[in-house]
C-alpha cells in the first residue's frame, strides 16, 4: 500500500513540474517595421536631407524631433520640447552632460557639479562636491547624468567615506540625490563591478545602469541591484554573446540595447526579442546600420535605419518597430526581423506527458476508491 501511494506522489510531481511551463510559457515577441519616412540618397559625410537625426518616440507612436545641443563663445544652445535657451559655460565648445524631462527642467554637469538654469538662464546649484550622500562625500561629479519626470536624478561621482576623508583613493560611485546605488569593486549576484557607464532613471525612481564586471565579455544591464542582461542569456530564442554598454530606456523601464547573439553579429534587442538586425530588409533593401534607437513606454521602437549601398552612398528612414507576437510577411511589404522561434522546442511533447501523467494520477485515485 505504501508503495502504492509512493507511485502515485511521484506521479503527482512529475505531472505538476510537466505543466508548470505550460502555465508560465509565453511566446516570444517579434517586431513589425514600418517606415515612417525615408530620405533621399546622402553621402556618407552628410546626415539625411529632410528627417531628424535625433528623435523622441511618444506613446502614441509619434516622432518628435530633437535638436542636439550645440556650443560656442556664447554658451551651450539647447532646445528642448518646451523651451530654448544659451546658457554661458566658458567651455567653447565643449558641450557638456545633460539632462531634461517632461516639466522643462534641464541638468548640467558644470564646474565639478549639476546645475539647473531657471528661464532666465541663472544656475541652482543641485549637487556638487563635498556634498555628502548615503555617508559618502563627493569629490568629483561625473557625466552622464538623466533625470525623470519628477526632477529626481542619477549621475556618477567619485566618493570617500564621510568618516574617513583622505584615507584612500576615491571609489567610482552611481547615485541619486539621496542614495548611493553602485559602486565599483562591489558584487551584485556575486559579480564584482570594474566600471559603471550609461545610466537611466525610471519615472519610479529606479536607477538601470551599465557596467564592465569581472569574467564576462561586454557590459551586463542592471536594474538595482538585480542583472537584466549579459553574454550568455536567452531572449526569444537567441543566446546573447555581447551587450554593448550604450543603451535607451523608457520611463517605465523598457530597454533598448545593441547586442550580438549566435544568429547575428549586430542586433538590436529588448527583453521580449530581437527587434531588427544587420540584413534585415527595409522597403526591400538591406540594413546596414542604425542610429538613435529609442523606446517608448509600450515597448514601441524606432530607429534612424541606414543601408551603405554603393559607393559610399546611404539611404535613410525613420523606422517603427511595433511588438507583435506573430508577424506575417507578404510580398512587397517591409520585411520585419524573422519572427522569434521558442527555445523551449519540446513544449507540445511535454504538455501531452503532462497531461497523460494526470489522467493516470486521477485514473488510480477513482480505482483506489472503487
Amino acid at each position: 500500500m505504501r508503495r502504492l501511494m509512493r507511485w502515485k506522489l511521484f506521479i503527482a510531481l512529475v505531472s505538476l513540474g510537466l505543466l508548470v511551463p505550460l502555465a508560465t510559457y509565453a511566446e516570444p515577441t517579434s517586431y513589425n517595421l514600418k517606415v515612417l519616412k525615408e530620405a533621399e540618397a546622402h553621402a556618407s559625410g552628410n546626415g539625411p536631407v529632410g528627417i531628424p537625426e535625433s528623435f523622441l518616440l511618444t506613446d502614441q507612436g509619434e516622432i518628435v524631433a530633437l535638436k542636439r545641443p550645440i556650443a560656442d563663445g556664447n554658451g551651450v544652445h539647447i532646445s528642448t520640447p518646451h523651451k530654448s535657451f544659451v546658457i554661458p559655460t566658458g567651455l567653447g565648445s565643449y558641450v557638456p552632460a545633460l539632462a531634461w524631462n517632461d516639466r522643462g527642467e534641464v541638468f548640467l554637469v558644470l564646474n565639478n557639479a549639476i546645475v539647473s538654469p531657471d528661464q532666465s538662464g541663472a544656475l541652482t546649484t543641485i549637487v556638487k562636491a563635498g556634498h555628502i550622500i548615503d555617508g559618502k562625500r563627493l569629490v568629483r561629479i561625473d557625466g552622464p547624468v538623466d533625470t525623470n519626470a519628477q526632477g529626481q536624478l542619477t549621475f556618477k561621482a567619485t566618493f570617500e567615506k564621510e568618516d574617513q576623508p583622505n584615507s584612500s583613493r576615491p571609489i567610482d560611485g552611481l547615485f541619486t540625490l539621496d542614495r548611493l546605488v553602485a559602486q565599483v569593486r562591489a558584487k551584485i549576484d556575486d559579480m564584482e563591478i570594474e566600471y559603471i557607464s550609461e545610466s537611466h532613471l525610471t519615472d519610479a525612481g529606479e536607477v538601470l545602469f551599465s557596467a564592465n564586471v569581472s569574467g564576462i565579455q561586454g557590459a551586463v544591464i542592471f536594474k538595482e541591484n538585480r542583472v537584466l542582461v549579459k553574454a550568455g542569456d536567452t531572449i526569444g530564442g537567441n543566446t546573447i554573446k555581447q551587450v554593448d554598454h550604450n543603451f535607451v530606456s523608457s520611463r517605465q523601464g523598457h530597454i533598448l540595447f545593441n547586442a550580438s547573439s549566435d544568429a547575428t553579429p549586430s542586433g538590436l534587442f529588448t527583453l521580449d526579442g530581437l527587434v531588427v538586425k544587420t540584413g534585415d530588409l527595409i522597403n526591400g533593401r538591406p540594413l546596414t546600420m542604425w542610429k538613435n534607437p529609442v523606446i517608448n513606454n509600450h515597448g514601441e521602437v524606432a530607429f534612424l535605419g541606414m543601408d551603405m549601398g554603393t559607393s559610399l552612398v546611404y539611404s535613410s528612414a525613420v523606422v517603427l518597430a511595433s511588438p507583435s507576437v506573430a508577424v506575417a510577411s507578404t510580398a512587397g511589404q517591409t520585411s520585419a526581423a524573422a519572427p522569434v522561434k521558442s527555445s523551449f522546442k519540446f513544449m507540445p511533447i511535454l504538455i501531452f506527458v503532462g497531461i497523460g501523467c494526470v489522467i493516470v494520477f486521477l485514473w488510480s485515485r477513482v480505482g483506489a476508491r472503487k
